[in-house]
Protein backbone atom coordinates (compact mmCIF):
# COMPACT_ATOMS: atom_id res chain seq x y z
CA UNK A 1 0.00 0.00 0.00
CA UNK A 2 1.24 3.14 -0.81
CA UNK A 3 2.02 6.04 1.90
CA UNK A 4 -0.42 7.98 0.39
CA UNK A 5 -3.25 5.46 0.42
CA UNK A 6 -2.03 4.64 3.86
CA UNK A 7 -2.50 7.71 5.18
CA UNK A 8 -6.08 8.26 4.21
CA UNK A 9 -7.19 4.80 5.41
CA UNK A 10 -5.73 6.09 8.51
CA UNK A 11 -7.50 9.73 8.56
CA UNK A 12 -10.81 7.65 7.48
CA UNK A 13 -10.66 4.92 10.61
CA UNK A 14 -10.14 8.37 12.66
CA UNK A 15 -12.77 10.31 11.41
CA UNK A 16 -15.17 6.92 11.23
CA UNK A 17 -15.50 7.46 8.03
CA UNK A 18 -16.31 4.91 5.22
CA UNK A 19 -16.10 6.50 2.31
CA UNK A 20 -13.97 9.97 1.56
CA UNK A 21 -16.64 12.71 2.06
CA UNK A 22 -17.17 14.98 -0.75
CA UNK A 23 -14.12 18.24 -1.41
CA UNK A 24 -15.23 21.56 0.35
CA UNK A 25 -16.98 23.70 -1.43
CA UNK A 26 -15.17 26.74 -0.01
CA UNK A 27 -18.08 28.15 1.27
CA UNK A 28 -19.69 25.96 3.99
CA UNK A 29 -18.76 26.06 7.32
CA UNK A 30 -17.65 22.98 8.93
CA UNK A 31 -15.41 21.70 12.37
CA UNK A 32 -13.25 18.56 11.45
CA UNK A 33 -12.36 17.92 8.09
CA UNK A 34 -10.08 15.29 6.08
CA UNK A 35 -6.88 17.06 3.97
CA UNK A 36 -5.24 16.05 1.48
CA UNK A 37 -1.54 17.95 1.96
CA UNK A 38 1.61 18.12 0.25
CA UNK A 39 4.67 17.73 2.62
CA UNK A 40 8.37 19.40 2.45
CA UNK A 41 9.53 16.12 1.51
CA UNK A 42 7.33 15.87 -1.50
CA UNK A 43 4.80 13.02 -0.30
CA UNK A 44 0.86 13.65 -0.76
CA UNK A 45 -0.34 12.48 3.12
CA UNK A 46 -4.01 13.14 4.87
CA UNK A 47 -4.33 14.98 8.16
CA UNK A 48 -7.46 15.90 10.31
CA UNK A 49 -7.72 19.46 10.23
CA UNK A 50 -10.06 21.68 13.09
CA UNK A 51 -11.18 24.75 11.42
CA UNK A 52 -11.50 27.32 14.15
CA UNK A 53 -14.37 30.22 14.36
CA UNK A 54 -12.02 32.54 12.68
CA UNK A 55 -11.66 30.74 9.72
CA UNK A 56 -8.01 29.11 10.88
CA UNK A 57 -7.73 25.65 9.68
CA UNK A 58 -5.16 23.61 12.08
CA UNK A 59 -3.74 20.10 12.21
CA UNK A 60 -4.84 18.13 14.81
CA UNK A 61 -3.48 14.47 13.62
CA UNK A 62 -0.89 14.18 10.91
CA UNK A 63 -0.81 10.65 9.62
CA UNK A 64 2.28 11.05 7.58
CA UNK A 65 5.61 11.13 7.45
CA UNK A 66 7.85 13.87 9.84
CA UNK A 67 7.77 17.01 7.54
CA UNK A 68 6.27 20.37 7.63
CA UNK A 69 3.42 21.02 5.77
CA UNK A 70 4.00 22.76 2.52
CA UNK A 71 0.18 23.13 1.07
CA UNK A 72 -3.18 22.12 1.26
CA UNK A 73 -4.27 20.08 -1.75
CA UNK A 74 -7.92 19.60 -0.75
CA UNK A 75 -10.53 19.48 2.42
CA UNK A 76 -13.13 17.06 2.52
CA UNK A 77 -15.65 18.07 5.63
CA UNK A 78 -17.26 15.26 7.53
CA UNK A 79 -18.47 17.55 10.89
CA UNK A 80 -20.29 20.47 10.04
CA UNK A 81 -21.16 23.63 12.42
CA UNK A 82 -24.28 23.90 14.01
CA UNK A 83 -23.85 26.15 16.08
CA UNK A 84 -23.09 30.25 16.59
CA UNK A 85 -19.54 31.29 16.17
CA UNK A 86 -18.39 32.87 18.99
CA UNK A 87 -15.64 36.04 18.59
CA UNK A 88 -13.73 37.79 21.28
CA UNK A 89 -12.93 40.49 18.79
CA UNK A 90 -14.68 43.27 16.28
CA UNK A 91 -12.06 42.76 13.63
CA UNK A 92 -13.65 39.10 13.42
CA UNK A 93 -17.32 40.06 14.02
CA UNK A 94 -16.63 42.37 10.50
CA UNK A 95 -14.74 39.58 8.86
CA UNK A 96 -17.92 37.23 9.57
CA UNK A 97 -20.27 39.55 8.45
CA UNK A 98 -18.42 40.21 5.23
CA UNK A 99 -17.47 36.64 4.35
CA UNK A 100 -21.52 35.82 4.73
CA UNK A 101 -22.58 39.09 2.19
CA UNK A 102 -24.56 40.28 5.64
CA UNK A 103 -23.00 43.78 4.38
CA UNK A 104 -22.12 45.24 1.27
CA UNK A 105 -18.82 46.28 1.99
CA UNK A 106 -16.02 45.81 4.95
CA UNK A 107 -16.34 49.71 5.49
CA UNK A 108 -19.94 49.39 6.61
CA UNK A 109 -19.35 46.84 9.00
CA UNK A 110 -17.00 48.45 10.67
CA UNK A 111 -19.45 50.74 11.09
CA UNK A 112 -22.04 49.11 12.94
CA UNK A 113 -21.42 49.16 16.41
CA UNK A 114 -20.10 45.41 18.51
CA UNK A 115 -24.23 45.31 19.26
CA UNK A 116 -25.50 45.99 15.93
CA UNK A 117 -22.48 43.11 14.65
CA UNK A 118 -24.03 40.53 17.10
CA UNK A 119 -27.29 41.61 16.01
CA UNK A 120 -26.47 40.56 12.44
CA UNK A 121 -25.15 37.28 13.09
CA UNK A 122 -27.90 36.18 15.87
CA UNK A 123 -30.44 37.23 13.02
CA UNK A 124 -28.21 35.19 10.49
CA UNK A 125 -28.34 31.71 12.58
CA UNK A 126 -31.97 32.49 13.65
CA UNK A 127 -33.68 32.49 10.07
CA UNK A 128 -33.47 28.61 9.91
Amino acid sequence: MKKTEQTLSEAMSFAAARSLPQEWDGTSDFTLAIAKVLKSNNVESYVIMRRLDDGTNIVIRDFGDVASIVKTIAIYPYEFTSRKPLFRYKRDKVKYVVEKHLVRTEEDAMALSPRELDKLIDDYWDKD
